[in-house]
């Protein structure tokens, strides 16, 4: 909520409005639909009726396709821009990777460990209440 009222200028009453924009990921759509929103208005581009909260709750494919329409000139620089925040927005990746930029690591266990266990040995058992279905565990 901070970042949208004091980095995006919106305000508390366009929140209430639309609440459902604070259930979102701050990292992986709140901030880099911002930034798309940002680089527009930077840029003195006409938004076209296409609020920041609009921009904020709209599905993916809805807000790829806006840009894609509505910014045929500005579009490949902005979703450029929103794809490289959603990286940024993605935890690094474990292991070995090909194409991977982000640096990995392997672990190595140098004796394997017997990770199972016998559930046969297990028995829980219960009472049966009477006239009903409800069970109590025996003490």
């Amino acid at each position: 909520m901070d970042y949208l009222i004091n980095n995006m200028g919106l305000e508390t009453s366009e929140l209430a409005k639309r609440t459902n924009i604070l259930s979102h990921s701050l990292e992986q759509r709140i901030v880099p639909r911002c930034s798309v929103y940002g680089l527009l208005l930077s840029k003195g581009v006409d938004l076209k009726g296409f609020h920041l909260t609009t921009m904020l709750v709209v599905f993916e494919k809805r807000f790829i396709g806006h840009i894609e329409k509505s910014y045929r000139k500005e579009a490949p620089e902005l979703l450029k821009l929103y794809q490289e925040m959603l990286d940024l927005s993605k935890p690094p990746a474990m292991g070995f990777h090909a194409q991977s930029s982000i640096p990995s690591f392997v672990v190595h266990v140098s004796e394997p460990q017997d990770l199972s266990y016998d559930w046969s040995s297990t028995r829980i058992e219960y009472e049966k209440k009477e006239g009903g279905r409800n069970r109590e565990l025996k003490k």
